[in-house]
């Protein structure tokens, strides 16, 4: 059985957003130094949200220039494999070149027959046979609310960072034999 449709998110899953961000601000990202769990990088820094996101928003490139994560090319032929068909979905950050930025590197880095979608409140398009694939976890709880099924993406600042060693093997596990119901 596939899913309808299976969505996966972009920074956090396929783009290294977090490599970008520590960037930005001059500094190396080391996952295993980073505090587990803690989504906002802000609050790790004791920095002021704003203050966060003006180096980012200063980059006009930053968004089209995020690294691929290893794994990335993997993870879309595994989902072409579960979804009849397969979406990026993404936020937008409050950045004039967040949007072209994103569909610059979705367009270098995505096959074609993957679509883009930007919007803010992902639950919105959630139905039952519908999957998201997202590290954030809001995203995940909001998206089931919604009546759609989820996996959270393993990473070290959500709630599975002890599986984020390997997060492409607890998807598979999640998949396989698809057991996304019983999260």
């Amino acid at each position: 059985m596939k899913f309808d449709y299976v969505f996966l998110d972009m920074d956090g899953v396929l783009a290294d957003f977090m490599g970008g961000a520590f960037k930005a601000h001059g500094r190396e990202y080391n996952a295993a130094e980073y505090p587990k769990g803690c989504w906002e990088i802000a609050d790790h820094w004791q920095m002021p949200v704003n203050e966060f996101w003006a180096a980012i928003h200063a980059d006009p490139d930053f968004w089209e220039s995020l690294l691929p994560y290893a794994w990335a090319p993997d993870l879309m032929k595994l989902a072409c494999e579960y979804g009849k068909e397969v979406k990026i979905i993404t936020s937008p950050a409050r950045s004039p070149s967040c949007y072209s930025g994103k569909r610059s590197w979705w367009g270098k880095m995505v096959p074609a027959k993957i679509e883009l979608i930007i919007c803010k409140s992902k639950q919105l398009i959630a139905a039952p046979n519908r999957l998201l694939i997202d590290d954030g976890d809001h995203n995940i709880d909001a998206w089931r609310a919604a009546g759609g099924q989820a996996i959270v993406f393993p990473q070290p600042w959500n709630d599975h960072w002890h599986l984020s060693d390997d997060p492409m093997a607890y998807v598979r596990r999640k998949l396989s034999p698809h057991q996304v119901p019983a999260l």
